[in-house]
Parts: C-alpha cells; structure tokens; sequence
C-alpha cells in the first residue's frame, strides 16, 4: 500500500499534470477545471493532495517499521542496530505527525521536521552496504576455502 501511495502521485505528474496545463493553457476542453485542479496538484505545498500521497506512503512505511522493530531484533549487533533505526524512523517519523496534529509545527516546517526522521535510514543504508560488502567477502573467502 505504502508503494502504491507513492506510485500513485507519479502517475497524476505523467498523465494529469500536463494534459491539465495544456487544457488551461490553450483554453480547451476542460479549462475551467483544470485552473481549479492544478494549484491542488502543486508540489512545492507541503499540503497538497500531490504531496499528501507521497507523506501518506511515508506515513505507512513508518507504520510498518515500528511494526517490524521487535521482529528484526536478533541476537548479533547488526540486527539489533538495524532494529532500533528502524524503529527510530517510525518513532521518530510518528512523533513528527503528532507535532503536526497538535499544531507544534506549522505548514512551512513541514519538510525539515519529517525530514529529520529519515536521518536513521540514511544511516541504515551505509551499515547495511557494509554489512553486504563483508559477508560477500567473507562468502568468497569460504568458497575458496571449500574448493
């Protein structure tokens, strides 16, 4: 689902946006509700029904990693680590709507507030990059070994 409400943003920009600037722009059918529908598609509003589907995938994948985070916690320090970005993402990402529900952050702070909670995935791309370069390695090395 979260995919889809990422997807589905996409597919207005490809297929709605321009055929409704064309509409308004050259006066044809559908002119009137194209001046109507465009400044509700607009990108750089952090509440528009474009921008809105994309927090809204966020919003599930956030859902969905604090649902993952006890599960995803082993017994190695990777899996533990991964665990708690993981679920520092959701926490985090969570606490940032409930700021928003509560008024504690306005419209223009949008972006840098929410953005904030994506710091522990950026961090859970570079361990896992490390973590896959080492085990291929290691995975080579017992290859060679066996042969």
């Amino acid at each position: 689902m979260a995919t889809m409400a990422f997807v589905i943003p996409k597919f207005i920009a490809i297929w709605a946006i321009p055929l409704l600037a064309n509409a308004e722009v050259t006066g044809g059918a559908g002119a009137d509700m194209a001046a109507v529908l465009l400044p509700l598609l607009n990108v750089s509003i952090p509440f528009s029904l474009y921008t809105s589907f994309d927090y809204l995938g966020f919003w599930l994948y956030a859902l969905f990693a604090v649902l993952m985070m006890k599960p995803l916690y082993g017994s190695d320090w990777t899996s533990k680590l991964i665990a708690i970005l993981v679920g520092l993402f959701g926490i985090g990402f969570h606490a940032a709507f409930a700021c928003l529900l509560l008024g504690v952050i306005q419209a223009s702070e949008i972006e840098i507030s929410f953005g904030v909670s994506f710091i522990p995935l950026l961090l859970l791309i570079l361990i896992l990059a490390v973590t896959f370069w080492r085990d291929l390695k290691h995975a080579s090395n017992n290859l060679r070994s066996d042969a």
